[in-house]
């Protein structure tokens, strides 16, 4: 599968360093054009560790996982639950 694939060299180059991982981030931040008090304003990227990169990619596995059985369960039942 081309989306396994893509994490699995993901994962590869986090851990040998060739890529980082960042999260582009907000903070509360006072708006002065607006009555309310707070607004969310743009904070820039943070790098993430190295295990937490490698972390999000385990549950990125996950899901790219769940998806093909999803994928799966739903041409099954088509074809076998389904028919008239």
């Amino acid at each position: 599968n081309e989306a396994e694939q893509e994490n699995t060299a993901l994962r590869s180059q986090l851990a040998r360093g060739h890529r980082r991982m960042l999260v582009a981030g907000q903070k509360a931040c006072p708006d002065r054009t607006s009555s309310s008090t707070r607004s969310l304003g743009y904070d820039g990227a943070t790098e993430l560790a190295a295990d937490t990169g490698q972390r999000i990619l385990s549950v990125r596995e996950g899901i790219i996982r769940d998806q093909q059985k999803l994928m799966y369960l739903q041409s099954y039942i088509r074809q076998f639950c389904l028919r008239e």
